[in-house]
């Protein structure tokens, strides 16, 4: 309850400090949009493989679909969920005339170029897992052998004297 009120309080400083715009801006700058992917200008980078100002209306719809939870939204496990609402927000974007009925159209028939994503796969089919990797060979040609005994074999101490 407490650490409710404190956040009330935050809220109101803040909301009279900062201008909407402002708070957006900040909000984006920071709220994750996959795995370790923070930020829209980073998101960007990630999915498209451009900057922010580059991005088309369909890919900042398919952006702005991971941000209620980049979990549940991920385009590498469930991307027909990513695209599904994508669309609904293009919906919303032209009922609400943010943009026109010739860019929902646009956008509707544009299929999101996931550069990033299809770069991370492709290097990932690159490089085997490391239990694929065949074990290091020892000069004689066999595989090598960690030896994990002590050094020297040493007499136990006073206070390590067995128990009798």
């Amino acid at each position: 309850m407490i650490r409710k009120v404190k956040e009330l309080v935050l809220a109101r400083r803040i909301d009279d400090a900062l201008s909407k715009s402002r708070i957006l801006e900040l909000y984006l700058n920071v709220v994750e949009l996959g795995p370790m992917v923070y930020g829209v200008g980073h998101a960007a980078h990630y999915y498209f493989g451009k900057g922010p100002s580059a991005l088309t209306v369909r890919e900042c719809a398919f952006l702005a679909s991971m941000l209620p939870g980049p979990k549940v939204y991920n385009p590498y496990r469930k991307m027909d969920r990513v695209m599904k609402r994508s669309d609904r927000i293009l919906r919303r974007m032209v009922a609400a005339r943010m943009i026109s009925r010739e860019e929902y159209d646009a956008a509707k028939a544009e299929v999101p170029n996931l550069a990033g994503l299809e770069r991370k796969v492709e290097k990932t089919l690159e490089t085997p897992p490391p239990e694929e990797k065949p074990p290091p060979e020892a000069p004689g040609g066999g595989p090598v052998v960690i030896d994990s005994s002590p050094a020297e074999p040493r007499e136990p101490g006073p206070e390590e004297a067995p128990v009798r």
